[in-house]
């Protein structure tokens, strides 16, 4: 068991530009590099080449990931996902077929 999110998403600006509003009350900084602490408000300035976000927040840590193997790219795991409500809204989980291949593998 894991005490983190991990979210897979396709790494676009807009979509970053939502994550980054949605998350600015929680203090979002890249915890990769943990002596420079840098906003994730503010960095990276561009999503060209971004692959995967690794964050810490006042609500703990966050993966944000474009791919994860074997299930695959965003796309492909976003196309075998399924719906469950959560807190009142849809949301979209990774197949337990997925899971249970990218667990076997991890």
């Amino acid at each position: 068991m894991t005490q983190d999110l991990d979210i897979c998403m396709a790494m676009s600006e807009e979509n970053i530009s939502k994550l980054r509003t949605i998350l600015t009350d929680y203090h979002p900084w890249h915890r990769m590099n943990s002596k420079s602490k840098l906003s994730f408000l503010e960095h990276p300035k561009s999503v060209d080449n971004l692959n995967n976000i690794y964050l810490q927040t006042d609500l703990g840590v966050l993966d944000i990931l474009s791919e994860t193997q074997p299930a695959g790219v965003f796309q492909a795991i976003k196309h075998k996902s399924i719906e469950i409500p959560l807190y009142g809204h849809k949301c979209k989980v990774i197949s337990i077929d997925d899971l249970i291949n990218w667990e076997t593998t991890a």
